[in-house]
């Protein structure tokens, strides 16, 4: 007799205009999710690949990353003109790209003057596989993109683009 375990417990990170809340994942205790971590005010928010860090941009150049066992903030880092951001997939490294600001500083900088979609798209790519098939499903309306951590991470983060709603 095969021993089956059971999935991990799914976390969802919901993102609006006001900034991203983790939400604890289904099956919900009532008809209404639980809140893990109250709103954080941010323009984005990336999982490393193994989901052991989540990497989020704010309006005001910081760039902070939290432990995603513990959901709380283990470093921050104020990167001026910062145009996108990744985080290495074991959470070890930040991959920033800056408005590029003259006169340079006595360290070596290398400058790139455009970022081109795709470029930025290979630098931070990845790949998750859907062997295992269903798990659970999760409804969300007008869903642009999404992306799962890799293991042993149990996160999913959806993007809903705004929408003019007229009456």
């Amino acid at each position: 007799m095969a021993v089956v375990e059971p999935s991990p417990l799914l976390d969802i990170l919901v993102r609006g205009p006001e900034g991203l809340f983790i939400w604890n994942g289904p099956p919900f205790p009532g008809s209404e999710p639980g809140v893990k971590l109250d709103r954080v005010p941010c323009t984005s928010a990336k999982f490393s690949d193994d989901g052991s860090k989540l990497m989020v941009t704010k309006r005001d150049s910081v760039i902070s990353v939290f432990d995603c066992k513990t959901l709380r903030e283990i470093r921050s880092f104020d990167v001026p003109n910062v145009l996108a951001a990744v985080i290495s997939p074991y959470g070890t490294y930040l991959q920033t790209f800056q408005k590029c600001s003259f006169p340079q500083h006595k360290n070596y900088v290398l400058a790139q003057m455009k970022l081109l979609h795709v470029d930025w798209h290979q630098m931070r790519s990845n790949f998750c596989g859907f062997s295992k098939g269903f798990v659970n499903r999760l409804r969300v309306p007008g869903v642009a993109s999404l992306e799962l951590s890799k293991a042993p991470g149990t996160y999913v983060a959806a993007f809903v683009p705004e929408s003019k709603v007229y009456f």
